[in-house]
């Protein structure tokens, strides 16, 4: 549907009556022939001479010349032409703001809605949003409305589909809410009237009591989607790019929010402990003076008026409610100061120096300089990890817990908050040379901080750990078997060819004596010998010695019994690991080169004299061993940790390493045990923690087929050997939990014990190691009784030092005083304007445990 309303200068061809004919002395008017109208316009037949009526919307009549002054009022002069976007041109007449018209629009299209509008007002527009042709609009108007409210309707449905108006120069640009800040919205300053529109354009705001920021903070709550607000701290001053309806909605509240609140004041506030320099910094962390570049006295709700007209006479005057006034913030304008008088120079009003007056109170009492660094001397703990235990609590962080859902509230969920420092200001350094802490506080911290040291520094128990390791190994092997040899030498065209045989691993030229040396019973017999040589006269011929007849009988039986017994044990705190190494190293063989004496036959085999030598040389060195060692150890590793229930948590880590046996050429046969766990055994109860049972029986026959299998008689055909191995490992762990020096002296006692047992076995006598106390060296009981009366007496001293610490003493005088214009001759009972109560000097209060400003 178009809505641009086309206003022909007559009427067209083919559309009601003919035009009459011009006259030709007159001067032709400026106007192109219409072939036509635009689709959805249409032309009406008018009764009256005045300029004829078209109605956009289809049969609705859209009224321009409201009746009887249709005569009386003129048609513009300035005619907009459309040229650009239509094929054909087409004339649009301006209307005045006040003229009434229809406007009721339904789904119609954004881009004709903008013509109808640019026809009527005969402002030019750019579509700069290539997304609003896609857009849509609906207004209900069924009453009739004034050309000046169809434009602020068409620029509250722009701001409905984020499109706003910008003014550049003759044309009006139609662009996206989004980008409007990159775009060059219009400027109103201070005293120029804002338009009453939707139109975007930039405004800035000085307050005069209150600070930006606050007011920054308040104006986004009630700010467009799309609008923006920036701060400019230098003139305290805000720049707003929105709407100017929103703008005007932001100044009223503007104007009821900034409102003076009372007269700023010089005062002069005596330090006596604190230094003024540190004074001010710690206010200006608190109060944030750094930020507030003007003064921004403190706020109260504004005056509410109300005005009575008179029957008679204007209403000339206002009379004025109570004033209530909000709860104050504390809020400064600056303070300075003076080092050379130790004194604060504060600008601020009555009320919120009455404040910082009374946290300054607080906060300058006196702290002696002997009391600031304590020593504390650590009897058990170390002092490393105690100072850096104290600072990890300092930088603790503590976690909301979630509580319970109360009726009408969500459940409040967990949230990590940053805690008040435990320690406060306490300053902790580890002196490690002597074990002590170096504690930087006030007694009265310094009496929390010793009441938390104390209970970590505390006695650890400690344990003692005995391990007993039993093995039990017995070997028992058997050995029986008969062997026999013999040879003949036959003639066979005149050589000689032998005929041997063996049987029962007997060899065929002689009898190996390491039979006969093998222990156990052996017997053998062996006949006389022939010489024999084989291969004829060449010279790969070899010559053997043949016995005519032997035979060998051995019987063997060994058995081997070891019976190994350890107790390892050692002594650790709670918590701490500790380890107990026991064994040695095994050297053998592992490499052996040998035959370089042969080196030296190349020698004579050479041209060279030099290599000959050299090789001669090398010859001489003879064989190379590599020897290598291997470990053989018992280790202990444990790591206990003691409960209140006399039980002890054991992490338990044994090695057991044992040589079986040495060969000169492989090296020897380590056995190992490893075991790995972790126990819980009450105190002074035995545990098995681990063990090993072992029973192995072999039996092995060599004998000769058929012949071995006889009865009897296969005894002489066949060798047997019978093995059986029986071991028996276990491992034994007993603690003991040391909480005195008693503990200690009972074991040393059962251990000695154990040592002389050992020597009348072996029949050694040694002396005996025995524990021994120099009494004189020490203090007894009536020493120790004096002792802790003096540190009891110098404790409760700190106490009581402590707890007058936190007196607030009035040595500063009254704050009325600090006034720089304040008069000691002026009575006391008259008070200057806007002085509401003189304060009177507080009590001394013995502890105070929350400082309460607004109190």
């Amino acid at each position: 549907m178009l809505l641009l309303v086309w206003l022909a200068v007559g009427i067209a061809p083919g559309v009601g009556a003919q035009p009459k004919k011009e006259d030709p002395k007159r001067r032709k008017r400026v106007v192109r022939t219409v072939k036509g109208t635009p689709k959805g316009v249409t032309v009406l037949k008018s009764k009256s001479k005045t300029t004829p009526r078209v109605n956009p919307l289809g049969k609705r009549t859209l009224g321009y010349y409201p009746r009887g002054r249709n005569k009386k009022l003129k048609v513009p002069k300035d005619v907009v032409e459309f040229t650009g976007n239509f094929k054909k041109e087409y004339k649009c007449i301006k209307l005045p703001l006040n003229l009434k018209i229809n406007f009721d629009l339904r789904g119609a299209n954004l881009e004709e809605v903008t013509k109808f509008m640019s026809c009527i007002t005969g402002k030019n527009f750019i579509v700069a949003d290539g997304s609003a042709k896609s857009k849509t609009l609906t207004i209900l108007a069924p009453s009739k409305i004034t050309v000046y409210e169809a434009y602020k309707a068409f620029l509250v449905a722009l701001n409905s589909n984020a499109l706003t108006v910008i003014d550049d120069g003759t044309f009006l640009r139609i662009i996206n809410k989004k980008t409007m800040q990159n775009d060059l919205t219009p400027i109103i300053p201070l005293g120029q009237r804002l338009p009453d529109d939707a139109r975007v354009v930039t405004r800035f705001i000085s307050p005069k009591h209150v600070p930006v920021s606050e007011i920054k903070t308040l104006m986004e709550q009630f700010k467009s989607t799309d609008g923006k607000i920036l701060e400019y701290p230098p003139t305290n001053s805000l720049i707003i790019t929105d709407t100017a309806q929103n703008i005007r909605r932001l100044l009223k509240l503007l104007k009821i929010i900034d409102v003076p609140s009372g007269k700023e004041r010089i005062w002069l506030r005596p330090l006596e402990h604190v230094v003024a320099e540190e004074m001010k910094d710690l206010l200006a962390k608190i109060f944030d003076t750094d930020k507030k570049k003007t003064p921004t006295p403190t706020r109260r709700r504004p005056t509410i008026t109300y005005r009575y007209r008179y029957r008679y006479r204007r209403p000339t005057q206002t009379q004025q409610t109570t004033q209530y006034q909000a709860p104050q913030a504390v809020q400064v304008s600056k303070i300075v100061a003076d080092a050379r008088t130790n004194q604060l120079i504060i600008i601020a009003t009555r009320q919120s120096y009455l404040k910082i007056d009374k946290l300054i109170r607080k906060l300058d009492v006196p702290l002696p300089e002997d009391a600031s660094i304590h020593i504390y001397h650590l009897e058990n703990a170390n002092a490393e990890d105690v100072a850096k235990a104290l600072a990890e609590l300092s930088k603790k962080t503590t976690t909301g817990r979630t509580t319970k859902n109360v009726k009408g509230k969500k459940p409040q969920t967990n949230t990590t908050v940053a805690s008040a420092t435990l320690l406060g200001d306490v300053k902790i350094t580890a002196y490690k040379p002597s074990n002590s802490l170096i504690i930087e506080a006030s007694r009265k911290q310094y009496v929390a901080v010793k009441s938390l040291i104390e209970k970590l520094d505390v006695r650890v128990k400690q344990v003692y750990v005995e391990a007993i390791i039993m093995e039990i190994t017995t070997d028992r092997s058997g050995q029986f078997g008969f062997s026999a040899n013999g040879g003949y030498l036959f003639n066979y065209q005149g050589d000689q060819i032998p005929l041997l045989g063996a049987f029962g691993g007997l060899g065929l030229t002689n009898i190996d004596l390491n039979q006969l040396n093998s222990g156990g019973f052996a017997a053998g017999l062996q006949g006389p010998t022939k010489s024999v040589t084989t291969g004829g006269n060449t010279s790969t011929a070899i010559t053997l010695s043949i016995p005519t007849f032997g035979f060998l009988l051995q019987m063997i039986q060994k058995n081997s019994d070891v019976n190994v017994l350890s107790t390892p044990h050692i002594l650790t705190m709670d918590n701490e690991k500790a380890e107990i190494q026991v064994g040695r190293k095994i050297p053998y063989q592992a490499q052996s080169i040998s035959g370089l004496g042969s080196l030296g036959l190349l020698g004579g085999s050479t041209t060279g004299t030099q290599l000959g030598g050299l090789t001669s040389a090398l010859g001489s060195l003879g064989t190379l061993s590599n020897v290598k060692t291997t470990d053989v150890d018992l280790t202990l590793s444990i790591k206990p940790q003691v409960n209140e229930s006399n039980f002890v948590r054991l992490e338990i880590d044994q090695k057991i390493d044992e040589v079986d046996s040495l060969d000169p050429f492989l090296g020897p046969t380590v056995s190992k045990r490893h075991i790995t766990n972790k126990v819980v055994v009450k105190d002074q109860q035995s545990v098995v923690i681990g063990g090993l049972m072992k029973d192995k029986e072999a039996k092995g026959v060599n004998k000769i087929p058929f012949l071995g299998d006889i009865p009897i008689l296969g005894l002489l055909f066949r060798q047997t050997t019978k093995t059986v191995e029986k071991k028996n490992l276990i491992l034994i762990i007993t603690p003991y939990i040391i909480r005195d020096p008693s503990d200690l002296n009972r074991i040393h006692r059962r251990k000695m014990e154990q040592v002389r047992k050992f020597t009348e076995q072996i029949a050694v006598r040694r002396k005996e190691y025995l524990g021994f106390i120099d009494y004189d060296k020490k203090h007894g009981v009536l020493e120790e009784i004096h002792q802790l009366v003096m540190a009891m007496r110098k404790e409760r001293l700190l106490i009581e030092r402590a707890k007058l610490e936190g007196q607030d003493v009035d040595n500063i005088g009254d704050p009325e005083t600090h006034d720089l214009e304040y008069d000691p001759f002026r009575p006391r009972n008259k008070r200057r304007r806007g002085d509401r109560k003189r304060l009177q000097p507080e009590p001394i209060k013995v502890k105070p445990e929350v400082i309460d400003l607004d109190n």
